[in-house]
């Protein structure tokens, strides 16, 4: 048993998704294999590993084989009502947190997790008839505990002050509650006392939270640093703060302090392990946001300064992607645009649009599409505009070719340039190496444009190509790769599941590959002279 769940830690490290399939698979009947014991003890290691890791779908899984195998021990109930929460089967998640008895060492745990299950009923259809009842056993859930050990459960205590005043903006009557106000200023002076002993990085998130409930939003930077700066903390948890500020608390984008918050805790998510930012309308959130960087610095300190501009800076470079579209019709691809003399010096310093070219050529070999079937839509001018010409295009070559004959790339020369230039630069010098992250901005399945940023660090890199992990679905061809400055490193190609290392290619690995733009500057030269 020991060794499967080995095996699952290195599969899940290895970011083998088929392999962590077989394995769960392998777990599942051990599980149903063992005795009781035997299979209650490996469940539960084997789902504390898993939700470390956020893999809520294998979560699933491995707790129904536990239910199936009478192995569901109050520790395990948790963990599959978790997973099962994250899914949204919030009444299944109930069901399974009644076997927790209220003496049990988990009970804390199952009580918090009641509580979450009925906030996000709430917090999923505010106005339903049924919201205020939900928000109130939310509450309900969150204060008992709480108040079994105020000093202890601080937690559910700040979760409780969050829902107490979400209750008190929404006019829902919550009989008997304490003044929530009085009870953040509580819950954050045990945060306080208690991180100075053990620098627990959740007693500096509760910290925080407490602040936010009190609206000292000048004193909440300093402790989202100390929670967000711990090494064991992933994109997830700061996402779930993050959604916590927005969908509780509210935060409101007007106000730079409360703006400036969110935009600290989406810039550590996109610095993080695993994780995606979507961004509606990037143009108009950069449009919007004043010139404030001295005041910021001056509030909140350098750190968040710093992670504020980071992340602004990345919704310039948005500001350039391109979508390409049918005539008033779907999104079959993404772009970028450059100056032409980027990449050929007699193009000038006339804005160009770069994709891939399996997404348009000339022919409209499949499966791209001739450009005159095709429009490009600037983030910053919403019409959807025609393609003059393709400039210059390089085929398709397959995936993994090293060194690629072709570069899968097609320049084009839109009708109308966009308004203006794109607030980034091509890298210089070399390019990123293995280790490094890469951001890919796009439009993945042709919905809102997308940071993908999952896993985003570069497995391999050579002269043309670069091979990364970043996610990336249909709609993504033709999207800019990024370094983590925000220079213009590459154009995204394609990905495969079993694609053959630059390091040692009899070896494989799921990886995406993209080109590096010094090797099309080279391709363009090579076919257009100097």
């Amino acid at each position: 048993m020991t060794d499967v769940v080995s095996r699952l830690v290195d599969a899940i490290d290895a970011h083998d998704d088929e392999r962590l399939r077989n394995i769960v698979g392998d777990l599942v009947g051990a599980i149903l294999d063992a005795d009781t014991t035997t299979a209650a003890t490996t469940t539960t290691d084997a789902l504390r590993i898993l939700r470390a890791r956020r893999r809520f779908g294998e979560m699933l899984t491995v707790g129904d084989a536990a239910a199936r195998a009478g192995s569901m021990t109050s520790t395990v109930s948790c963990f599959y009502a978790q997973a099962l929460i994250e899914h949204g089967h919030t009444e299944a998640a109930l069901r399974v947190l009644e076997v927790v008895s209220d003496h049990d060492v988990a009970a804390g745990e199952r009580d918090g997790l009641v509580g979450r299950a009925f906030k996000q009923r709430y917090v999923d259809a505010p106005g339903s008839p049924t919201a205020p009842a939900q928000l109130r056993r939310a509450i309900a859930a969150y204060l008992t505990r709480h108040l079994v050990a105020p000093r202890r459960n601080l937690w559910h205590g700040v979760n409780a002050v969050a829902l107490l005043a979400r209750a008190e903006r929404a006019g829902v009557d919550v009989a008997g509650a304490p003044d929530w106000r009085g009870l953040a200023a509580s819950v954050l002076a045990s945060a306080t006392e208690r991180y100075e002993g053990s620098s627990d990085p959740w007693d500096a998130a509760i910290a925080a939270e407490s602040l936010v409930a009190l609206r000292q939003f000048r004193e909440v930077a300093p402790w989202l640093t100390r929670y967000t700066n711990t090494a064991t903390n992933s994109a997830f948890e700061f996402a779930s703060t993050q959604r916590q500020f927005r969908e509780v608390w509210e935060l409101d984008d007007r106000d730079p302090e409360q703006r400036a918050l969110l935009e600290f805790l989406t810039a550590r998510v996109l610095r993080a392990e695993g994780g995606q930012v979507t961004v509606s309308r990037p143009a108009a959130a950069a449009a919007v946001v004043a010139d404030d960087a001295a005041y910021l610095e001056g509030v909140f300190g350098d750190d968040l300064y710093r992670s504020v501009r980071w992340y602004r800076a990345g919704l310039e470079a948005s500001k350039s992607v391109v979508r390409v579209v049918r005539p008033l019709g779907a999104t079959v691809g993404t772009g970028f645009v450059v100056p032409g003399e980027w990449l050929y010096g007699p193009w000038g310093p006339s804005l160009v649009v770069v994709t891939n070219f399996h997404v348009t050529n000339r022919a409209g070999a499949h499966p791209g599409r001739p450009p005159e079937q095709l429009r490009v839509v600037y983030e910053d001018q919403p019409p959807e505009v025609a393609i003059e010409s393709i400039l210059w295009e390089s085929p398709f070559c397959g995936v993994g070719t090293n060194p690629p004959p072709t570069v899968d790339t097609a320049v084009l020369k839109p009708a109308k340039a966009p308004a203006s230039m794109p607030s980034y630069l091509v890298r210089d010098g070399a390019g990123p190496g293995v280790g490094d992250r890469l951001y890919v901005i796009g439009y993945p399945l042709g919905q809102d444009l997308s940071f993908s940023l999952q896993d985003n660090k570069i497995v391999g890199s050579g002269n043309e190509v670069v091979h990364y992990r970043s996610p990336t679905r249909p709609g993504s061809s033709g999207s800019p790769l990024f370094d983590g400055e925000w220079h213009l490193v590459g154009l995204h190609h394609a990905g495969k599941e079993d694609l053959a290392r630059l390091d040692d290619p009899d070896q494989t690995y799921a990886a995406n590959e993209g080109f590096q733009i010094a090797a099309i500057r080279s391709a363009i030269y090579r076919d257009l002279g100097a």
